[in-house]
């Protein structure tokens, strides 16, 4: 059996144009095992490094931090506030020119405790609503009653002598306060209490 390609040189010869690529073929072949087996090494040794036994290729879920005794978490978002102080989302018209809300945290993230400021200058919509419709069922105070004493008042917050002079309205059985100056229109009003509050969503 001939061995030697019998064709002319300027034909196609099986023998010439394969045999001259089997030693590249094989390079490319070792290269590649070579860059596998590279990977997987460094693979095996992050795998098994310390801290990191059994986690595989993909990482831990996250999982909330955990508050610290007496936390407090403080919420300045105007439009968060004064949803979670009303139960109500405030309409166009309501400008809301201050708010604050603290939440007091244990070791859990359990809220242990609220409070809460709102400075706003109502719509028609929004003060009839809370004093005439009266959702909070507020009564108002006699006048020249003393205002409560709140605790950890934000700066902005108008100072006892201050609200003993406009209109007041008040719950029982909660700490909510309602100031309405009769000047301005401006609605001041404030509530604290223990335990989590759900928020309007």
């Amino acid at each position: 059996m001939e061995t030697s390609c019998d064709k002319p040189a300027s034909a196609a010869c099986p023998e010439r144009s394969v045999r001259p690529m089997a030693p590249r073929v094989f390079i490319l072949l070792v290269s590649l095992l070579t860059l596998a087996g590279g990977a997987w090494w460094i693979y095996r040794a992050r795998v098994s490094a310390p801290g990191t036994a059994g986690q595989g290729a993909n990482p831990p879920e996250s999982v909330p931090s955990k508050g610290s005794p007496n936390s407090v978490q403080l919420e300045q978002n105007k439009a968060v506030v004064f949803q979670r102080a009303f139960w109500r989302r405030p309409e166009k018209g309501d400008r809301i020119i201050a708010a604050e809300r603290r939440d007091w945290l244990d070791e859990t993230s359990a809220v242990q405790k609220w409070q809460w400021f709102v400075t706003v200058d109502p719509s028609p919509g929004f003060r009839r609503w809370l004093l005439d419709d009266n959702p909070f069922e507020v009564t108002a105070v006699v006048a020249g009653t003393p205002p409560p004493a709140f605790e950890n008042t934000p700066p902005w917050f108008p100072a006892r002598s201050e609200l003993a002079a406009y209109l007041q309205y008040r719950t029982r059985g909660s700490r909510l306060a309602i100031f309405l100056d009769p000047k301005s229109g401006q609605l001041f009003a404030a509530d604290s209490g223990a335990g989590f509050a759900a928020a309007l969503r």
